[in-house]
């Protein structure tokens, strides 16, 4: 059975090495813990005093009944067993306070995202190359690049670098489900004016989405969810960029020398600075061709469009 997550650290985006950090901050040199316990500043006496009290004010102010569940004739030690726990489960209320089956999703000291270095050092390292190897021919087969010599960009053009994420993507109950490569472009190395503008992208408000599924509820209308696949790479680029081929690979034929080419993009690449932005402005495209548009309000959602 795996471990159960940390629910209070589970969404924080925590690297493994500041979490190390951290770690190794609790114990002196000699072992012993640095933390420091917490006393009251002040003391009700013994702890059968101190619950005493507390159960009396909580008494105060509340009106507690112990729910009771009835049970069939001639019980087993079973079925009181199982009654008694719903009893103690159940809130005053009458509502049930029950652990989420999320609560035992599998924890993981990380998540697992590696380096193309850090991925060739583990046991999988097959794997990993055989998705990478996926990865470049999605890209080749809908021509997202074209493959050009080096010599022939020009002067004041800097290829950026390609640069590899891979990672073992996992089901909710912990099992390995695949492994991912993706290829990226360094957006480090562009530079605001020369290789790209607008870098900004509405996202959908989770107000929107609570408004829309009650709706779509109570009107039994259909509600369904897109998944694209090479989203980004969908949209078109608003200049000439170039890129360095990825590590680990060389063209046909001129393997020895994979320094003397680069890719200049033809589509808008994972990584790039404008990336977001022209990717919202395909997808809105899109939608507007086909007859949908922004509601006209005072204050609306960029993402939300209706027909």
């Amino acid at each position: 059975m795996p471990t159960c997550i940390n629910l209070h650290e589970s969404g924080l985006r925590r690297s493994v090495r500041v979490q190390e950090l951290n770690e190794n901050k609790r114990w002196n040199a000699d072992g012993t813990s640095t933390k420091k316990k917490n006393r009251a500043h002040v003391a009700f006496g013994t702890v059968t005093r101190k619950v005493a009290w507390l159960g009396g004010i909580y008494a105060l102010y509340t009106t507690v009944q112990m729910p009771n569940h009835p049970l069939p004739d001639n019980p087993s030690v079973a079925s009181r067993i199982v009654n008694k726990f719903h009893e103690c489960n159940e809130l005053f209320d009458g509502t049930i306070n029950h652990l989420h089956n999320f609560a035992l999703a599998t924890d993981l000291s990380n998540n697992e995202v590696f380096t193309l270095s850090q991925a060739m050092r583990q046991d999988d390292r097959t794997q990993f190359i055989e998705a990478m190897k996926k990865e470049v021919k999605d890209h080749e087969e809908r021509e997202h690049w074209e493959l050009v010599l080096r010599s022939t960009i020009p002067e004041s053009a800097r290829p950026i670098q390609a640069i590899w994420s891979l990672n073992r993507k996992r089901f909710p109950d912990g099992t390995l489900n695949k492994h991912k490569a993706r290829l990226c472009a360094h957006g480090g190395m562009q530079t605001w004016g020369e290789n790209y503008w607008e870098t900004y992208s509405p996202v959908l408000n989770m107000l929107t989405v609570r408004l829309i599924l009650p709706i779509a509820h109570i009107h039994k209308l259909d509600s369904k969810s897109i998944d694209f696949v090479l989203a980004f790479p969908q949209a078109e680029l608003d200049g000439d960029i170039w890129m360095a081929l990825p590590k680990g690979f060389a063209p046909k034929g001129d393997e020895d020398h994979p320094s003397k080419y680069v890719l200049k993009l033809k589509k808008n690449l994972y990584g790039l600075k404008q990336a977001s932005f022209n990717w919202f402005d395909k997808l809105k495209t899109g939608l507007v061709d086909r007859g949908f548009k922004l509601p006209i309000l005072q204050e609306r959602d960029d993402c939300d469009h209706v027909r």
